[in-house]
């Protein structure tokens, strides 16, 4: 009797150190795909500030060059 209740105590303790094996990795996987998240959607605000300062820039010579077609038309 007491040889079957121990038993089953191991195999309980043997699975219980899987699952804790098994979170552990988990946990791993799940900060590093928090860190790729963060970084990736820095990534894009970065990107989105870069695109709106090069369509201002743009929008700022259009308007020399038409300046400039004027002031070379008078």
């Amino acid at each position: 009797m007491l040889g079957y209740i121990f038993g089953s105590l191991r195999s309980s303790e043997t699975a219980i150190k899987g699952i804790r094996v098994t979170l552990k990795h988990q946990s791993r996987f799940n900060r590093n795909v928090g860190l790729w998240a963060c970084a990736m959607t820095a990534y894009v605000v970065m990107t989105e500030l870069d695109r709106r300062e090069q369509n201002k820039k743009i929008k700022e010579l259009r308007n020399e060059i038409e300046e400039l077609k004027r002031s070379e038309g008078e």
